[in-house]
């Protein structure tokens, strides 16, 4: 059995992206960036959606008790975010960092690294694409 520790950055609350661009965060990078049509394969790590459903600013935030999010792929079906970081063998110290992405709306959009929402999903006849990437610092985000 390997036995490792890490140093868990501070707390910054919420960190607002203006528009789209390379934002360092405390545990990684988020990249956005506008695409014309679907392009690139998708991961854990980089979502897509329909660019013209997504209103900026986008707030990285905590989570709060009890939310949930309708991941991609569900159905339609509820999820919550507790879960979803419990199966991801989120530490403890890290769930309650800013690793939940909204929207100026007030929509989940992704969880970074995590689960992306069923929201603005994009489609063959997608003409304008936001893209995100998350590179995280930490091995156990990855």
């Amino acid at each position: 059995e390997q036995l490792w520790f890490m140093r868990i950055p501070e707390n910054p609350g919420r960190i607002v992206v203006p528009d789209t661009g390379l934002f360092e965060l405390p545990h990684g990078t988020l990249e956005l960036w506008r695409t014309e049509g679907v392009t690139g394969t998708l991961d854990r790590n980089s979502v897509s959606f329909l660019s013209e459903q997504v209103t900026f600013p986008l707030t990285l935030r905590p989570r709060t008790v009890g939310e949930r999010i309708v991941p991609k792929g569900m159905g339609g079906h509820h999820k919550s975010i507790k879960s979803i970081m419990t199966q991801n063998s989120i530490p403890i110290p890290l769930r309650d960092h800013p690793l939940v992405l909204e929207d100026a709306d007030g929509n989940v959009l992704w969880i970074l690294g995590m689960q992306a929402s069923d929201r603005a999903t994009v489609s063959d006849s997608t003409k304008t694409v936001l893209s995100m990437r998350f590179e995280p610092s930490y091995p156990i985000l990855r």
